[in-house]
């Protein structure tokens, strides 16, 4: 039993909210499916009739084992929000809560962005190349809007790891610097999408594949949570 040093609360130790064994594969997953999905095959830049030829055309190998990979790390991605808003419930719920909401907005971002393109290919013959362009400008809003919402999810969550102490500080750190940055960079891409650098971005998905590879060398911390709480469970 200890003593909050804020408000001089007892706090209990309990039991590791992260359930390692899901959270490393998941937490690996969610990092290195986008990024290998986007090496493997990134959509170019196209005028109106390049963009319709490409959506009438077969799907490569390329393109189908990149979206096979992508798909992966989005249900990854969504397991990973959940377990995380989950363990920092105990001490930090309206973290939680913003974490949860924020990360569920953006999976739904990221499904409509999905649905887009796939009308693209189901009405490409029919399609006259301003409304292609604009289907992809769509898309190109979702992701930064996409981003947004991450960002601010992953920023909520790095907050809250940093009061429940269940990772390194560093590594709690690392998710609310690069959340508050994503939330800068992509409210610019959401008012201009062609400015959008998705930089910060980037090292959140980086930071989940560091979270798996800390987990998979040590246990997580246990998190401390109000004695009165720990006693009710």
């Amino acid at each position: 039993m200890r003593r909050d040093t804020a408000s001089g609360q007892p706090w209990a130790m309990n039991q590791n909210p992260l359930p390692r064994n899901a959270l490393v594969p998941a937490a690996l997953l969610a990092g290195l499916c986008p990024l290998v999905a986007n090496t493997i095959h990134e959509e170019p830049t196209s005028s109106g009739a390049d963009i319709i030829a490409a959506a009438s055309a077969a799907q490569s190998s390329k393109e189908l084992l990149s979206t096979g990979i992508f798909l992966v790390g989005f249900i990854a991605l969504i397991a990973v929000l959940g377990m995380l808003a989950a363990a920092i419930a105990p001490r930090t719920p309206a973290l939680s809560g913003i974490a949860a909401i924020g990360g569920a907005a953006a999976v739904a971002v990221k499904v409509a962005e999905a649905q887009t393109g796939i009308a693209l290919r189901q009405t490409a013959a029919g399609l006259d190349p301003t409304t292609a362009e604009a289907l992809v400008a769509m898309d190109e809003a979702g992701f930064a809007v996409h981003g947004l919402l991450l960002s601010v999810a992953f920023g909520a969550v790095g907050m809250g790891l940093l009061a429940a102490g269940l990772v390194p500080r560093w590594l709690a750190w690392w998710a609310t610097v690069m959340g508050g940055l994503g939330v800068v960079t992509a409210l610019v891409g959401v008012m201009a999408p062609a400015a959008y650098v998705p930089i910060p971005f980037l090292f959140l998905l980086v930071w989940l594949t560091v979270l798996g590879i800390v987990g998979a060398r040590r246990p997580f911390a246990h998190s401390a949570v109000p004695a009165h709480v720990a006693a009710a469970q």
